[in-house]
């Protein structure tokens, strides 16, 4: 039986949480918010004890794995605390906001040995393992053009709305576009004349470009085409 230590009961922890209510074989026994009503909402039908801070919950309760969903600019602070403590360690996406984070983490799990996964869920979607079958496969030839789409409303349901700053999330492109591993990302701002801002980002992967337009007024839209 693996034992989790869930950090963060927001919309994401909640998710996970949920996840891990439907897994044989996997007990939620601790949960950790800076809001106690989130950690108790959850714990609801479990002995798991309660936590203020995530750091009380790596320090001192007992488990086997430590899931963090935490706001993006936390992820780094905790992912290194919690893998000098336990051997499977779960971040959500995006791992960091900085390189230096990336390589502070990289750095820390070659020091412990644990084995760390990154929420990079898109590919894991059976839409998508389809259609890289098909790919692989060759079915319709060779690709020539692809456009992908994924849009989301204003992202408001954040902890004091830390999605909108984009100096704690980076921005939902950040945010919505790393389901996937980008080997490189440029951005530009553009204000346009309605006064909304946009973010066109390019993020290339081993094997795609990918354009994407973060605004507003357009939502996400996400545009795949070969190298």
């Amino acid at each position: 039986m693996l034992r989790v230590g869930l950090i963060g009961c927001g919309f994401m922890g909640t998710m996970h949480a949920n996840c891990y209510k439907n897994l044989e074989d996997v007990e939620l026994v601790a949960f950790a918010d800076l809001r106690r009503e989130k950690a108790e909402e959850l714990a609801k039908g479990t002995n798991a004890a309660l936590y203020s801070d995530g750091k009380d919950l790596i320090e001192n309760a007992e488990v086997d794995v430590i899931d963090i969903c935490l706001p993006t600019y936390l992820h780094a602070e905790y992912a290194l605390l919690a893998m000098e403590k336990v051997k499977y360690v779960f971040v959500e996406k995006p791992v960091t906001l900085t390189v230096r984070e990336s390589k502070a983490l990289l750095k820390k799990q070659a020091e412990t040995g644990a084995e760390v996964q990154v929420g990079q869920v898109i590919r894991f979607w059976d839409e998508y393992v389809a259609l890289k079958n098909i790919l692989d496969e060759g079915k319709y030839g060779k690709v020539v053009n692809a456009n992908f789409r994924r849009l989301s409303p204003r992202p408001t349901w954040g902890w004091n709305n830390w999605l909108l700053d984009t100096a704690l999330s980076g921005g939902a492109g950040s945010e919505l576009g790393t389901g996937g591993m980008a080997t490189k990302i440029r951005a530009a701002r553009i204000a346009t004349d309605a006064g909304c801002d946009m973010i066109i980002t390019n993020g290339a992967y081993p094997e795609r470009l990918y354009d994407i337009v973060d605004g507003l007024d357009v939502g996400t839209r996400f545009y795949a085409r070969k190298r």
